[in-house]
């Protein structure tokens, strides 16, 4: 089969061989996509009939579209054989990561959340696995869970029990009701889902025996041996949620993956709090005393006794983490985010694109309809409520500009609250406006607007209170503070001016802050530990507590003013690294690469080099060759140092990559050998040096830099064999700030991303010392090359729509020359990243997907979050 084209799949290698038929790594030629082919066993479709409900099963699971579920392209006949066609993931079989050893716990109980998640997305389309094992499932090298073969199970469930010698492994993960060939419905993917959890955290079955019919005899009468026998170290809570889910009595057990699902998030959100190791150690000594305390002491003592460990642990809990159980509020494909809880915590304001156009709704926290507020053609977002409920502002580019407007609580004509201001902030006494604003310098500052009648507005954050942008405001309880957030931490500043000062230090990416109701903690979303998950900081500053695990992601906190309750958003951004051939128009996708890559790709084309986080350590270099534009082989690491590698360039030899790599706060350029080798710091200024492009004869290096005045600015370096050859310069003035710089091919200006009127621009400077200059009208431009071969510019932007794309740009007049984009990167925030060959016949770029996103819930006592 190596070798052969089937259908219009060129099958490369082998993956596995199973019961079910054999399975191939396989192209799809039409798409240039990585598939999986599995080719079905002749035996399991001898009847006619059989191979009619695997279509009609393989047509109703290839509706489905989650995060934790294996995608099916088609199922098709070639040469008598019928085969399935599905996403190839990259990654370890649960299987075989379970024979290496027990997982560590909390990996054990993220997998599974993700396959709850999973399987309560099928079952609420009427659509059962029926199967679910280890062998079943994928886990990719950044830890997600990806459920194989919906659409086969039904097939495999028909026919298991009859054959004998080779059952035992699938029957294990059988529920009571399956043995007895009853009826099966979401419980048995639940029970299967609970034999699966026991195992990835023991190492072993919960149910067992030599053949078949000893194991059928273990699942019906039999109870497994307690979970923490075999690992002491897992909580009390994970055992029970086995227990329940193992329960052979069907009324008992889980009723659905959500109910199981929402324990498991519990559990989870228990484990990340600092009461968690204190509890285990409570556990371990009640285990080991219960009986002597029991039989020593007397009723009196007994219950002064609980008082004070119930004394105790309630200490705890208020000085830990604070934890609710989670509910979901919204479900759907749609895009929701941005949440906001209304002041009494009943409603929550929201952004959607439920209809086609992002617009503000509003939904009660338990659930329902939610009710549509605006209905502008303008894209409206992060909506915030004033104090007395009646009223949300929120922000919208109606009007020909960004503002922030402001519309009743159920609906009606929208009003302008303040021009040219975004990420808008409520104080609590409704009579102010925190809002950030761009500058014409390029930089973000956070500013105060009077809504008292008088409409003074004053800026209360300037240069050097935080890297590049201000942004997302919020006012402490008391109105005295404002805590907001910059290109990596968080900071906090008087309300009423002064100095402000660092909150968080060498975050990643802190954003989003919010004050809990007493004004002790704030809460905020990071992608701290390779993740995307809500943290909590002590307002006083002090060290960051993680809050949830970021299977979500999680991101957008928001707390009711009575504590009680805290939202948020979780969010699915499907995104993919593709190379695009300009000639032939074909389209290659780059898998394993990761949702957020910056990359650049060999003058010769002979290999790509991108950023990932792999391992957890931090964000590297990795290196993978190419062959006409096709991956061959497997990507081979090339850096490993403290921080995160980010924006790497090849010299136009391709002998060199620069790239810059941070570190807590400090930003520097490094050179490495495109060979591999050990790399060199280039710059080392206290000032944060980012963005490198080299020259066309590969003499000199541009980056950006904010040590001119706290503000970006190009600058230039020689460079010679890899190191520094002399002191840098500034080329572009504090006038302008600079982003993104790209070399003109004959050396004499840079190309850059700037602020223009309303929005970026492409800007021009020349090497010579002149002034700089605007390129672009209207462009809202990402990222600039210019196109090899031609005067023309490529720049990725919005250029007035709702979506970023590639325009090929005349240097002359500054329009898009293209009636059709060359390349549509996703959405208005997509992340419009690319690079081009030396012969500009390959394109590099991220595509994002549709982005999915939900409204979750933390319920709790008052006076909890």
């Amino acid at each position: 089969m190596i070798g052969r084209t089937i259908s219009h799949y060129q099958i490369e290698e082998k993956l596995g061989e199973g019961g079910m038929g054999v399975v191939y790594k396989a192209v799809d030629t039409r798409l240039n996509r990585p598939v999986a082919l599995k080719f079905l066993s002749s035996r399991l479709l001898g009847d006619p009939e059989e191979k009619i409900r695997l279509t009609r099963e393989a047509q109703a699971a290839a509706v489905l579209e989650h995060s934790s579920i294996c995608t099916i392209h088609e199922i098709d006949e070639c040469d008598g054989d019928t085969f399935i066609a599905m996403a190839y993931i990259e990654g370890t079989n649960l299987d075989r990561k379970i024979r290496s050893g027990p997982l560590e716990v909390r990996e054990a109980v993220g997998i599974a959340i993700q396959i709850a998640d999973g399987l309560q997305e099928a079952h609420d389309k009427g659509l059962l696995h029926r199967d679910i094992k280890p062998a079943n499932i994928m886990v990719t090298p950044r830890g997600h869970a990806k459920i194989m073969d919906f659409g086969l199970a039904k097939l495999a469930d028909r026919r298991r029990i009859t054959r004998e010698g080779e059952t035992v492994g699938t029957v294990a993960y059988m529920s009571p009701e399956q043995t007895r060939s009853g009826g099966v419905d979401a419980q048995t993917d639940v029970w299967a889902l609970g034999v699966t959890l026991y195992e990835m955290v023991t190492g072993r079955l919960p149910f067992r025996g030599d053949y078949g019919p000893a194991v059928i005899y273990s699942i019906l009468n039999e109870d497994p041996e307690p979970l923490t026998q075999h690992r002491p170290d897992a909580p009390a809570r994970l055992e029970l949620i086995v227990q329940k889910a193992l329960t052979k009595e069907r009324a008992d057990r889980y009723s659905s993956a959500a109910e199981m699902l929402a324990d498991l998030k519990a559990l989870r959100a228990q484990m990340d709090s600092d009461r968690y190791e204190h509890s285990r150690e409570i556990e371990s000594l009640g285990r080991r005393r219960k009986r002597l305390l029991l039989g020593a002491i007397g009723a009196p003592l007994l219950l002064i006794l609980l008082v004070v460990v119930g004394v105790t642990i309630e200490k705890g809990r208020r000085n830990g983490i604070p934890r609710g159980e989670p509910r979901q509020v919204t479900r759907g494909g749609d895009f929701e985010f941005t949440p906001a809880l209304s002041p009494d915590g009943r409603r929550i304001a929201f952004a959607s694109e439920r209809e086609e156009n992002l617009d503000i709704y509003v939904i009660d926290a338990r659930g329902g309809s939610p009710l549509r507020l605006t209905e502008d053609p303008a894209a409206d977002r992060d909506p915030v409520w004033f104090p007395d409920g009646a009223s949300i502002a929120f922000v919208s580019d109606r009007g020909g500009g960004v503002g922030v407007w402001k519309v009743g609580q159920f609906g009606g004509g929208a009003t302008l609250l303040l021009e040219d201001a975004f990420y808008p902030a409520i104080s609590p006494d409704g009579e102010r406006l925190a809002f950030s604003r761009l500058m014409p310098s390029g930089e973000v500052f956070i500013g105060i607007y009077s809504l008292a009648g008088d409409g003074g507005e004053r800026l209360i954050t300037g240069p050097g209170e935080g890297i590049w942008v201000h942004k997302q405001p919020a006012w402490s309880p008391d109105g005295r503070r404002i805590c907001y957030a910059t290109a990596h931490d968080l900071w906090v500043v008087p309300a009423q001016g002064g100095a402000a000062q660092p909150l968080t230090t060498g975050g990643r990416f802190d954003s989003e802050p919010a004050w809990s109701p007493g004004g002790k903690r704030i809460y905020f979303s990071s992608w701290r530990e390779g993740t995307l998950a809500l943290w909590a900081a002590d307002a006083g500053g002090g060290g960051a507590v993680r809050l949830t695990m970021g299977t979500g992601p999680e991101s957008h906190p928001t707390v009711s003013r009575d504590g009680s309750r805290l939202v948020y958003t979780t969010t699915i951004i499907s995104a993919e690294l593709v190379l695009l051939d300009r000639v032939s128009g074909g389209e290659v996708v780059l898998s394993g690469v990761g949702d957020d890559p910056c990359f650049a790709l060999a003058p010769d084309k002979s290999r790509i080099v991108y950023t990932a986080e792999r391992w957890g350590a931090g964000i590297e270099l990795w290196s993978q060759a190419l062959e006409d534009g096709i991956p061959v082989g497997e990507p081979k690491r090339m850096t490993e140092q403290p921080g995160d590698a980010s924006h790497p360039v090849f010299s136009p030899d391709g002998e060199w990559i620069a790239y810059y790599r941070i570190e807590g706060n400090e930003r520097d350029v490094w050179i490495i050998p495109a060979s591999g080798g050990s790399p060199r710091r280039i710059t080392d200024h206290p000032g944060s040096d980012s963005h490198p492009a080299w020259s066309p004869d590969g003499e000199m290096l541009a980056f950006v830099s904010d040590r001119n005045e706290h503000r970006s600015s190009v600058w230039v370096l020689p460079v010679r064999d890899g190191k520094r050859a002399g002191p840098p310069r500034p080329l572009t003035g504090a006038g302008v700030t600079a982003f993104a710089p790209a070399w003109c091919p004959d050396g004499s200006a840079i190309a850059f991303v700037g602020p223009g009127e309303n929005q970026w621009e492409v800007w021009a400077v020349p090497l010579d010392g002149g002034e700089a200059h605007p390129v672009t009208r209207g462009a809202g431009a990402f990222r600039v090359r210019y196109d090899p071969g031609s005067d023309h510019l490529l720049v990725s932007g919005n250029w007035g729509e709702d979506r970023r794309t590639l325009r090929t740009v005349s240097c002359a007049s500054g329009q898009p020359m293209d009636e059709k984009p060359l390349v549509l990167f996703g959405g208005a925030g997509a992340d419009a990243f690319f690079d081009i060959s030396s012969d500009g016949a390959l394109i590099a770029f991220v595509r994002q997907s549709d982005s999915e996103g939900d409204i979750w819930l933390l319920e709790a006592t008052p006076e909890t979050f």
